[in-house]
């Protein structure tokens, strides 16, 4: 009976249509290269835009299948929006409102985003947020002398990027 259910669940589990990949689509707005829409493909093959409007980067997905992308890449004060498979978001960001946001990514097992704001000059910054509440959980600067091990973690992370 319980390997049963095991299969059973093993297949439910099989069956959920969950995002898989993100990309940026370039807009013809004349906007920088890096902005655009964010397109989101699925494990069932299909995919969907998921804005429309621009102004999107560095998008990124989960291994629970959260979205999340850099939004008003081109504005004043970026903020990073994620959004869960059903369908619901939320938008974090950028507690002192720095001008530039140069990366994000999933932290704690995908119950965190750890994001690096700042100016153009001077030491980065950075800041964890708690997805489920969007409080803001820890901040670090460059050459702290605990510098955390999520900033750390993101900065190896953003390495892909470069």
């Amino acid at each position: 009976m319980q390997l049963a259910a095991a299969v059973l669940a093993s297949l439910l589990a099989g069956s959920v249509v969950l995002p898989k990949d993100a990309s940026i689509v370039a807009t013809s707005s004349g906007s920088n290269d890096s902005s655009g829409n964010v397109r989101v493909e699925f494990t069932d093959g299909h995919a969907e835009m998921w804005t429309k409007n621009g102004g999107c980067k560095l998008p990124l997905v989960s291994e629970t299948g959260l979205v999340g992308w850099i939004k008003g890449a081109d504005g004043p004060v970026p903020i990073i929006r994620v959004c869960w498979p059903d369908g619901h978001f939320k938008d974090y960001g950028n507690a002192e409102s720095y001008p530039n946001l140069e990366g994000w990514c999933f932290t704690e097992n995908n119950t965190a985003i750890a994001l690096k704001p700042g100016w153009k000059h001077g030491p980065a910054h950075y800041t964890e947020y708690a997805l489920l509440t969007g409080k803001l959980i820890s901040h670090a600067k460059e050459g702290d002398r605990d510098f955390p091990a999520w900033a750390e973690y993101l900065d190896k992370f953003m390495e892909r990027f470069a």
